[in-house]
């Protein structure tokens, strides 16, 4: 092929890749809610549809779990400074020794957030997780916004709640 064939089939090809560089990409919508079903210290069942309207931060955590144990002390000062604006933190234990052991440690540690008892299936439903702690950010519908692998670190969360809650 001659140069003068080539050059109109590049300019073309440049100007596709031109008008598709300057495309603006939409942002990925927030993952749609997982419903659960688990119940509370005191044998009490709850949903996620329960907490519609505020904005929830779930914590998978265990009383093993020395990282789950720092993100407490985390969770308890977000818990005051964002409780008032609407934002609903629970704790998903995901301990295999019970109730007394679990309800033990968070009189111990007088975590004042909702503790569930959780089990293979909300774990599942949630993407499998590969450690505790793990956490979600979920907006007012229930949807996940974000999730953090790992201890949380309060001004980052403190940043994606000033988002959600329009700070």
């Amino acid at each position: 092929m001659s140069l003068k064939k080539i050059t109109p089939v590049l300019s073309f090809i440049l100007l596709l890749l031109f008008l598709a560089c300057g495309k603006k990409t939409e942002k990925n919508p927030p993952a749609p809610p997982f419903d659960f079903s688990l119940s509370d210290l005191s044998g009490k069942m709850h949903s996620l549809k329960e907490f519609r309207g505020k904005v929830v931060l779930l914590n998978f955590w265990a009383t093993w779990c020395p990282a789950c144990k720092e993100d407490i002390a985390t969770l308890q000062i977000l818990n005051r400074e964002y409780k008032d604006s609407g934002l609903e933190i629970i704790g998903i234990s995901l301990d295999k020794k019970g109730l007394g052991e679990v309800d033990s440690f968070v009189q111990q540690m007088k975590i004042p957030y909702t503790i569930l008892m959780g089990d293979e299936s909300v774990v599942k439903s949630y993407g499998g997780l590969k450690g505790v702690p793990t956490s979600f950010l979920l907006d007012k519908e229930g949807r996940i916004v974000k999730k953090y692998s790992g201890q949380i670190n309060h001004e980052v969360v403190s940043s994606d709640l000033k988002t959600l809650f329009g700070e």
